[in-house]
């Protein structure tokens, strides 16, 4: 709704702006005063017509605010929704054209996560489907709505429930935004609505890593099951258990349902390693009711203990989030020894694979947590790892440190720049100094300079000049011609060593000969050396 409302007040904009410059083109030229006043007059109608789309505007957001507000309310009464909804229809009477986010946002007042006194499944369906009506495909809300009118086809005990219905609408939603792809992938895991086909499954799985969801686990969840398939060791029994507690635990009406429960206990207590994850998780956030923090967290270690000493890569990984979560201090933040106790889990399943791991220990990397050196270097290579898997978390972390390297390298560069301006400031007042100085000299100081300068002897041989002054042109000119040679010769070696041209061996040892004797030549002197080339000592044999 947002982007709709900001797209119709450019658009106002640009007419308002293309009607003022006619008419200060108008006082340009000096037009009559009565055609300048009707410009205005028109410009400030425009204005007054379309104030109701401002207005409109603060309305909705006003709406959707009050909406927000009641979702993570504890104390909200059925008078307070009623009063959400009110405000919703009002914006659909009072405005001249269709408002389909209006009857999106009323079915989400009715089927969001608040006290389950407020639920009603049946009337969000029917706003749903309402605003799914009058939706237009590009609209930003449009693959929400038609994923939400899906929802409601899927849940048990409500007229409309479809489960083909339902993965007809939400694949569709899931063709249009990638986020959305997740349950679809369920649906194709258990055969809800279509066909049992784990590729599809798959496919819709890294389409939801895509957009952003953490899917991971239901890849190793999907892997684990297609193994035991292949190694004819599922235990039929506790997978239809999980299976169905998976069902129950996505359509139940409301928060507070834990009809789910008995089967996923079951499934992990029959050894089931999903379930007893999954239990563990469950128990990890503390989302069964009616037990203490401390007995959650105690039956959350213990489930996802059994799964990770069985090699369970998510479990490992959870395992270590949870001594994390256990070690903190007074204001909350994570103690030493709590980074030093998650490092052996993170290190383990980030070499195995796990998007998730990869980035906090890449994480561990570039802060020097947990033991270990800070090393950007390695966290960088991590950080990528998992991004290239898609973990968003990943990319957010690799793109804030890339934006901070850059902050670091262009303050770096500031430093450099300001030292040479300072060394060349040094340089041109040294400069100064010295002409400055020879300025000053006397007729006396300036004689004594001239007699300093030394002559070289016309009885010096040319050896000996050459070690004076690091000259001799006629022996450059030589090197010159023997370095040519030399590598002609070694090109020569390259060709046959490769097979460009045919190997010939007394041809080879007399080349290497040439080439050794040339270098052997220019030994010990000092300015015309060169290294021996690898040739010279070839055997003739060849590897290919």
């Amino acid at each position: 709704m947002g982007g709709s409302v900001a797209a119709k007040g450019r658009k106002l904009c640009v007419k308002f702006w293309k009607i003022y410059k006619k008419y200060l083109y108008l006082q340009r030229k000096q037009t009559n005063l009565h055609m300048k006043k009707s410009f205005f007059i028109i410009l400030v109608s425009l204005m007054l017509c379309n104030t109701s789309l401002f207005a409109y505007s603060g309305k909705m957001q006003k709406a959707i605010n009050a909406l927000a507000s009641l979702e993570h309310g504890n104390n909200a009464t059925p008078e307070e929704q009623k009063r959400i909804v009110d405000m919703f229809q009002e914006i659909i009477n009072s405005s001249k054209k269709v408002q389909p986010e209006a009857f999106f946002f009323m079915g989400e007042a009715y089927s969001s996560f608040v006290p389950i006194h407020l639920q009603d499944y049946e009337k969000a369906g029917i706003y749903y489907k309402t605003a799914m009506g009058q939706m237009l495909s590009d609209n930003k809300l449009w693959a929400k709505t038609l994923y939400n009118t899906g929802l409601n086809y899927y849940l048990r005990n409500v007229p409309t429930h479809d489960l083909a219905k339902a993965y007809e609408l939400m694949s569709r939603a899931a063709e249009k935004e990638k986020a959305l792809s997740d349950l679809v992938g369920m649906f194709h895991e258990y055969g809800l609505g279509c066909e049992v086909d784990p590729t599809r499954a798959i496919l819709y799985y890294q389409q939801a890593i895509a957009g952003g969801i953490d899917a991971y686990a239901k890849y190793y969840q999907l892997d684990y099951f297609l193994n035991c398939i292949t190694e004819n060791k599922l235990d039929t029994v506790a997978y239809e258990l999980f299976k169905n507690s998976q069902i129950d635990l996505i359509m139940r009406k409301s928060p507070y349902d834990e009809s789910y429960l008995p089967g996923l206990t079951k499934a992990a207590e029959m050894g089931y390693l999903p379930a007893m994850f999954d239990l563990g998780t469950h128990y990890y956030f503390g989302a069964i009711s009616g037990k203490s923090k401390e007995e959650n967290v105690h039956q959350a270690e213990l489930w996802l203990k059994k799964a990770a000493d069985a090699e369970y890569i998510p479990a490992i990984f959870q395992l270590g989030t949870l001594y994390e979560k256990l070690n903190v201090d007074a204001k909350g933040a994570v103690t030493s020894e709590g980074f030093a106790k998650a490092l052996p889990y993170y290190e383990k399943t980030a070499q195995a694979g796990y998007a998730p791991a990869q980035c906090a220990l890449a994480f561990y990397e570039y802060n020097g947590l947990g033991g270990l050196k800070a090393d950007p270097t390695a966290a960088r290579i991590w950080f990528q790892i998992s991004a290239d898997q898609g973990y968003t978390r990943a990319k957010q972390l690799l793109a804030k440190m890339n934006e901070i390297e850059k902050k670091q390298r262009k303050a770096i560069q500031r430093e450099r720049a300001q030292k040479i301006a300072e060394a060349i400031n040094n340089i041109s007042n040294s400069i100064s100094s010295l002409l400055e100085k020879r300025q000053n000299m006397s007729a006396q100081q300036n004689r004594r300079m001239q007699n300093t300068r030394t002559k070289t002897p016309e009885n010096i041989s040319l050896s000996e000049q050459d070690e004076k002054n690091g000259r001799n042109p006629e022996l450059e000119k030589q090197y010159a011609m023997d370095v040519k040679h030399y590598n002609d010769w070694r090109k020569l070696l390259l060709q046959m060593y490769i097979g460009e041209v045919p190997y010939d061996n007394p041809r080879r040892i007399k080349m290497q000969s040439n080439m050794r004797e040339l270098r052997e030549k220019y030994d010990g002197h000092r300015l015309l050396e060169w290294k021996p080339c690898h040739l010279e000592t070839w055997d003739g044999k060849r590897d290919h």
